[in-house]
């Protein structure tokens, strides 16, 4: 069951990432190490020090951010057309009142 959430999961992002590309959606190099540096300090906030990070890793931070830096690319493209998408639904509460009103009791 495991893996067929993971594998349902990476076709989602592959159709999102296809879609995003369709969609001409990019994100820049700053946009992407500015993530980066965020979660590493958070990894090294957690971890106690760099030195430490860098011995659970077995890497150094440098090549930490370069083994990440196309996942990190590929989660944010993804989030950025989900955005996209999720802000052009728009709700009102007599649909969602007549979505409810429609199930049978």
């Amino acid at each position: 069951q495991l893996w067929y959430s993971f594998l349902e999961s990476e076709i989602d992002n592959k159709v999102l990432l296809e879609k995003a590309k369709i969609d001409s959606i990019v994100i820049s190099d700053d946009q992407v190490n500015q993530q980066m540096d965020a979660r590493v300090s958070q990894l090294i906030q957690q971890a106690g020090s760099e030195q430490a990070l860098e011995d659970a890793f077995g890497k150094s931070i440098i090549q930490l951010k370069a083994d990440f830096r196309d996942t990190f690319r590929e989660q944010m493209t993804a989030n950025q057309l989900r955005q996209i998408k999720y802000s052009e639904i728009n709700i009102t509460r007599p649909e969602v009142k007549e979505f409810f009103d429609a199930i049978p009791k």
